[in-house]
């Protein structure tokens, strides 16, 4: 869970992951050592790391890679974020048997539209090396994780699993620097990756393509694929 200059938001954040669940997630806090606001989060399940400042994405694949092997499951949190769903552990797991397969649930903005916040098999990122396409910076992890599923057809949707989007966009959020930031400096950029290089347009090089078959390969390859909960 990255998160730069809203500790509270934070705080908020980790209490409705943790006050909901049924303890099966352990918790990546990521903050950067230039971040004023950060400190250190003692709680049970939690890790707080601290590092040179990266993007959104950059974070969240960094702390995918370094525990690639240690779980089943990987997801993405943010301090506009807040988990509502009573046992919402439990339901994804429920939900999600094998190691490539996605889930998600409504975020009360885009709900069964995207994946904004989905729970992702660790086949992905393992045969990846990576859980989202690392050219982004900080848009469109949603819709890549979304491709991915639909692009296997392993995606589901789960619509008790509910989340809160608190972003400012749908007036549960205000408008802050972090949100300025990153619209100012990554939107463009993200938005001409997505679209020229995993969608494909006139000059795009379409990297599905090529990461399909090597994917189909590595599942293929795997004893099971079956998730051990």
């Amino acid at each position: 869970m990255p998160s730069r200059g809203r500790p509270w938001n934070l705080l908020e954040a980790v209490a409705s992951i943790q006050n909901n669940s049924t303890g099966l997630c352990d918790i990546v806090v990521c903050l950067d050592n230039d971040d004023p606001t950060a400190g250190w989060l003692q709680l049970p399940r939690v890790m707080c790391w601290h590092g040179p400042r990266q993007t959104f994405i950059q974070w969240v694949n960094s702390g995918v890679k370094a525990f690639m092997h240690d779980y089943f499951v990987f997801a993405w949190g943010a301090d506009d974020v807040r988990f509502t769903t009573p046992g919402w552990d439990e339901l994804v797991m429920q939900n999600l048997k094998r190691k490539d397969e996605i889930v998600y649930g409504p975020d009360g903005i885009q709900d069964q539209k995207l994946a904004t916040h989905p729970f992702v098999g660790c086949g992905f990122p393992q045969a990846l090396g990576y859980l989202v396409y690392p050219k982004l910076m900080h848009y469109f992890a949603d819709n890549w994780v979304q491709f991915l599923g639909e692009q296997f057809k392993s995606i589901k949707y789960v619509p008790e699993l509910k989340l809160e989007h608190r972003h400012h966009c749908a007036g549960s959020g205000r408008m802050d620097d972090i949100y300025r930031l990153a619209s100012t400096r990554y939107m463009d950029a993200d938005y001409a990756t997505f679209n020229g290089e995993v969608y494909g347009g006139v000059n795009g090089v379409n990297i599905m393509r090529d990461l399909k078959p090597k994917l189909t390969e590595w599942f293929a390859r795997q004893s099971t694929m079956e998730l051990r909960h």
